[in-house]
């Protein structure tokens, strides 16, 4: 896949064997790529960026962006819907059969409390797995390790394939060369696209690390 800026010379080319890295210095130009980005998150069209499948066709891939490291949550509203749907899917007919007995004994025994109250009540009778999930709050354990929270959502990422391609901000003032390197094999090994985008220079590119450079002048460098 290629992402092209209008307003960066480079094409942004974004593949799951190796991990794409941009440091811009120039901040202007560091808000408005960061700006950008986060309008096509939220499903917007923008003529500045385009993105091209492998074979040179414009295509629209679904991406998330994450710029703050100590809140962001990745059992978003979206991921949680389509982990019960990967849950629903993987339950075999033996298992569904046992889940819809035991909520009939539950639905029977919960009429009975429902009948000794004077007001006109009802529940559900029909058994559903995502009325089940939701009523035991399935969710994905967060991590307070901020790598390990890196990893727990390429796992999600791996398991449920929500997003085509996951953008990091400033990911390089909290993470070690070392940690990022462990990063980035754990995204390559599966499969998943990580583009990271930095506010200041970083030196030469790490192993398995595409680098692309601008600095203050819009001066553009590959490395």
């Amino acid at each position: 896949m290629k992402l092209k800026i209008i307003f960066i010379e480079q094409d942004i080319m974004i593949s799951d064997d190796i991990v794409q890295s941009i440091e811009v210095e120039n901040k202007k130009q560091f808000y408005r790529l960061v700006s950008g980005i986060y309008q096509l998150e939220n499903g917007e069209k923008l003529e500045d960026f385009q993105f091209y499948s492998e074979e040179g066709k414009e295509t629209n891939p679904s991406i998330k962006i994450i710029s703050d490291y100590f809140s962001f949550e990745i059992d978003s509203k979206k991921t949680i819907n389509e982990l019960y749907k990967y849950i629903e899917s993987s339950i075999e007919e033996d298992q569904l059969q046992e889940l819809t007995r035991s909520y009939q004994k539950i639905y029977k025994s919960l009429q009975k409390i429902l009948g000794n109250i004077d007001l006109s009540l009802s529940i559900q009778e029909d058994f559903d797995v995502e009325s089940l999930l939701k009523m035991v709050r399935v969710s994905i354990q967060h991590q307070e390790d901020l790598l390990n929270q890196l990893f727990l959502l390429i796992d999600v990422e791996r398991l449920l394939k929500i997003h085509d391609v996951i953008f990091l901000v400033n990911l390089k003032q909290y993470l070690s060369k070392d940690e990022l390197l462990e990063l980035y094999k754990y995204a390559i090994y599966n499969k998943i696209k990580i583009i990271l985008l930095d506010s200041q220079p970083y030196g030469i590119g790490l192993e398995l690390e595409r680098k692309l450079v601008i600095d203050e002048n819009l001066n553009e460098f590959v490395l």
